[in-house]
């Protein structure tokens, strides 16, 4: 099981996070992570410029234990003196479904309620991802996110937002798609662009 922390950060300039994402993952790996990266909104309504810390752990109190180390660091202390980011919320989910290489330039995120798809259904969204060159999927679901708690996340890994548009055009139109969603009760709430680092 994987579960992922997220902080949320706001301000007027990400680059101490974007130029710190190096030693940020190097902390974290070894706190037994397997990594984590930065999620810059660059389209997405109120999420636009919200940059969002995501970091992968077996266990929720890895999770905790782990960045709790992160928050110690003294570099991470002296960054913070003078950050012009804020940490403006944070929350947990469960990785609840993967395919392919989750890693790319861009994100694009879909936020919903509802079940997740069956096998077969999974299988149909993953191959129109494939064809449009969507590198990855993530499916996770809200497990402390305030309330947002029980919503789900679909993340679209991709290295061209051409890429992302494609497969949204193909998926919200294919009858498969639109039968396992009358099924599962797949109502979208949200959606966001983001930039990867």
């Amino acid at each position: 099981m994987t579960y992922v922390f997220q902080t949320q950060y706001e301000g007027t300039d990400p680059s101490m996070l974007i130029d710190n994402m190096g030693m940020f993952n190097e902390i974290v790996k070894g706190s037994g992570s397997s990594g984590m990266v930065l999620l810059q909104g660059i389209a997405g309504g109120e999420f636009t410029g919200l940059c969002t810390a995501a970091s992968f752990w077996d266990s929720v109190q890895a999770g905790w234990d782990g960045l709790s180390s992160l928050y110690a660091d003294p570099r991470v202390q002296a960054l913070a003196e003078n950050a012009s980011m804020t940490a403006v919320g944070r929350n947990v989910a469960k990785v609840e479904l993967v395919h392919g290489d989750c890693s790319g330039n861009y994100a694009g995120v879909t936020m919903f309620t509802g079940d997740l798809p069956n096998e077969n259904e999974f299988a149909n969204i993953s191959a129109i991802a494939d064809a449009s060159g969507v590198k990855g999927i993530r499916i996770s679901q809200a497990l402390a996110a305030g309330s947002n708690s029980g919503t789900r996340a679909a993340v679209f890994y991709c290295d061209s937002l051409n890429n992302w548009a494609d497969m949204m055009g193909t998926l919200t139109s294919d009858p498969a798609f639109l039968a396992g969603g009358a099924r599962t009760g797949f109502v979208p709430v949200a959606r966001m662009l983001a930039a990867i680092h």
